[in-house]
């Protein structure tokens, strides 16, 4: 494999791939007339991009990538890199650089095969614009490192002919959304768990204002194609909980102005306990946002509302309910309350298929 390239396409293809290079392994190079593919990832996960290159020799090869992406960026702007293999090596040269990388086995890259092996449950395009406006609005609610495999993942939970409900859930919060996926499913009510890190690395493929990305999802394994990128990585293979359930019906509810109620619940949060409760004590004018800590030191703030609630007080975790609040995008959200002890449902009025649901906390 020999190549000349641009130091900026090469920077391009490479850095979406950067977040696999500390898996293990290498990064592959195979070069074709004038198209370089990188290819980074694994028996878990793989991820690969395209650019374009100089007419060179035919081949691959597998490098460090770690090493070698910190080598790239450290250059100039605007160079000429020329790749040329010696013996088990690979020669970098870039106008004064000149670098020579030890090139690992071909066989230590093992390329990701569940998807394409197996029957494709679900198949369809999104807008790249789509595809966030869907999934961002949960992405929050997605839990960190949970030993229950499936609280760390979005549920793909494709309902009708052409309805996608996802969901995410931490155990203290949950979000919903729901939109169109306009594709083939193999059967209503499928549900899939994709990894909330794998989703948040689809939404970084997905940059261009007039781009698509394809979803293909096996029983074990999504695969999602940009045009740019392919990314391919496993399902988290337990059974998500019954979100359906958690939902609250509750008639009394209290609206009020989202970012006057968000910046008083971060306010009182700076003097709340360990635990970062912060109480709403809700009357038909107005919500009393307060807090206090071990050190007597406490916070009040009102807030402008209105409500059908009857001196209703509530306490939540400040990090869940702020969390949920900045995913509503409307000037004023709406809360519906049943009483201090049970959850509630925040509502986002101009998109109502976004729902989240937060578990109040003793006080």
């Amino acid at each position: 494999m020999e190549m000349t390239i641009n130091r900026e396409a090469l920077l391009r293809a490479m850095t979406p791939l950067a977040p696999l290079f500390t898996r293990g392994g290498g990064l592959k190079f195979k070069v074709e007339g004038d198209k370089l593919e990188l290819v980074a990832g694994g028996e878990d996960v793989e991820m690969r991009t395209e650019t374009l290159c100089g007419a060179g020799t035919p081949g691959e090869a597998v490098l460090g990538g770690r090493k070698l992406f910190d080598f790239i960026r450290a250059l100039g702007d605007g160079q000429s890199i020329e790749f040329r293999q010696e013996a088990g090596f690979s020669r970098v040269i870039a106008s004064r650089s000149n670098y020579k990388f030890a090139n690992l086995p071909l066989e230590s890259h093992v390329s990701y095969r569940h998807v394409g092996d197996k029957t494709i449950l679900a198949d369809f395009t999104l807008a790249n614009d789509a595809f966030k406006d869907l999934v961002t609005p949960v992405l929050h609610a997605v839990a960190k490192n949970d030993v229950r495999s499936w609280a760390n993942g979005i549920l793909f939970h494709f309902v009708g002919e052409d309805d996608l409900i996802v969901v995410a859930t931490n155990g203290h919060m949950m979000a919903l959304n729901k939109g169109a996926h306009g594709g083939k499913v193999s059967k209503p009510g499928l549900k899939l768990i994709v990894h909330g890190d794998a989703v948040s690395e689809m939404l970084k493929l997905a940059t261009a204002p007039d781009g698509k990305c394809r979803f293909r999802l096996t029983d074990s394994a999504v695969r999602v194609d940009t045009g740019e990128a392919s990314y391919k990585t496993r399902l988290l293979a337990e059974n998500f909980a019954d979100y359906e359930k958690v939902i609250p019906d509750h008639d009394t509810s209290v609206q009020a102005n989202t970012a006057d109620l968000l910046e008083a619940v971060n306010r009182a949060s700076i003097l709340s306990d360990k635990h970062h409760a912060v109480r709403l004590d809700i009357d038909k004018g107005q919500v009393l946002v307060s807090a206090h800590n071990e050190e007597q030191e406490e916070v009040s703030e009102e807030v402008g509302a209105t409500s059908n609630l009857q001196q209703t007080r509530i306490a939540f975790n400040a990090n869940y309910i702020t969390a949920c609040l900045k995913a509503v995008g409307t000037k004023t959200v709406d809360i519906a309350i049943k009483n201090g002890t049970t959850s509630v449902l925040i509502m986002d009025r101009e998109r109502p298929s976004i729902r989240q649901v937060v578990m109040p906390i003793k006080i």
